[in-house]
């Protein structure tokens, strides 16, 4: 039986001339965007002091954004992991016990000009990050990636190196493999795919999965709906939609006898909870100078992906001294105007922005050097 990653390999062959094309197109661009960066540098280098960027977060937006600026800029990178994972292939690392090793990089493997720092932000105050351990670290500009928090084993928030990391995914293989039904509840991507890994990997096993929404990937287009509830049925997955679960804390013990509001009856010997992620927010509410930022759950930002917290309740940037003007709404208002505020942006699944919280959405991070260079 085919596996998934066996069919985009056939896609990829049969369209190898488009990729020929777009391969050709990036290496263009990459020539000319080297091009740009010797000449500003040739021009403009001796005049200029090469600006510091702190990075927050270490998944697809910051990791982008850090190995992107670390040529032009004195960029940190900090993040509680030592590594990047490639958190799409999780569930497909859950079946395969060779996967787990592929979707893992250490940071400082990648970022070869830029500092990384394995530690957690609490506070930003003024132009300057204050870490766990007691360090500050000031800043010209600033980017949130704080990025989501998920049920693990999709994604980790303890296991903090790749060792302990590959460990997790070992235990949760080890357990789906020796079980013999498992349920997935929630119908969205990482939910589809969860269950289609499990039913590839041991066609015999039961699986069920568990939607809430009268249909799967409620918010992809419908050709992309019909056509997943039919893959999933064709292997043999057990569809139930709009119908929904509260798991109990017992709900990881096998053969725990779980109901729907509907009234089935499920006794699974595994649950992945695969209800969707939760923005990691946690650096705003610990900033005053930020909270006026949060909106509902998330980072609020504007078109430039810049934090959307104005007026911001700070004082002035001693790197950039406030005019008389701003001095003088500071004492009517408490306030800071937008020129005043330090330079902070945010982007992934933290932030406000009404799209599908995808992987490849985190190619928005290719404005932040636009927005960088001509704050």
């Amino acid at each position: 039986m085919m596996t998934w990653d066996g069919f985009f390999v056939l896609y990829a062959l049969s369209h190898r001339a488009a990729f020929a094309v777009l391969f050709s197109i990036g290496a263009f661009a990459s020539y000319a965007t080297a091009f740009y960066r010797l000449a500003r540098r040739i021009l403009f280098g001796a005049h200029q002091r090469v600006k510091t960027v702190v990075v927050i977060g270490g998944g697809f937006g910051g990791s982008t954004v850090a190995l992107r600026l670390q040529d032009e800029f004195l960029v940190t990178l900090v993040d509680k992991k030592s590594y990047f994972e490639f958190t799409p292939s999780t569930p497909r690392a859950v079946v395969d016990e060779h996967r787990a090793v592929h979707i893992q990089v250490p940071h400082t493997n990648y970022l070869k000009r830029a500092t990384f720092i394995q530690n957690t932000a609490v506070c930003v105050e003024g132009r300057t990050v204050v870490l766990a351990d007691g360090r500050v670290l000031p800043f010209d500009y600033l980017v949130l990636a704080t990025g989501s928090e998920y049920e693990a084993p999709f994604k980790s928030q303890h296991n903090l190196v790749t060792e302990i990391r590959g460990e997790e995914l070992q235990k949760a293989r080890s357990k789906t493999a020796k079980a013999s039904s498992v349920l997935v509840v929630g119908g969205g991507p990482t939910g589809v795919e969860m269950a289609a890994e499990v039913k590839v990997q041991w066609p015999d096993k039961h699986v069920t999965l568990l939607q809430g929404n009268a249909e799967l990937l409620p918010r992809c287009p419908i050709k992309a709906r019909e056509y997943a509830r039919h893959a999933l049925e064709l292997l043999g997955v057990e569809v139930i939609l709009d119908d929904r679960i509260k798991l109990p804390p017992d709900a990881a013990v096998p053969g725990t006898c779980l109901t729907t509001t509907k009234g089935t009856v499920l006794t699974p010997d595994v649950v992945f909870s695969c209800t969707g992620m939760s923005p990691s927010t946690q650096l705003l509410r610990q900033s005053p100078a930020l909270s006026r930022a949060r909106k509902g759950k998330f980072m609020a930002v504007d078109a430039s992906l810049r934090l959307d917290a104005s007026p911001l309740s700070v004082p002035a940037s001693p790197l950039r001294p406030a005019t008389s003007a701003s001095a003088s709404m500071r004492e009517d208002t408490g306030a800071v105007s937008a020129a005043d505020t330090p330079c902070v942006f945010a982007i992934g699944d933290a932030v406000n922005i009404d799209e599908e919280k995808l992987a490849q959405a985190a190619e928005v991070g290719k404005l932040v050097p636009v927005c960088v260079c001509v704050a």
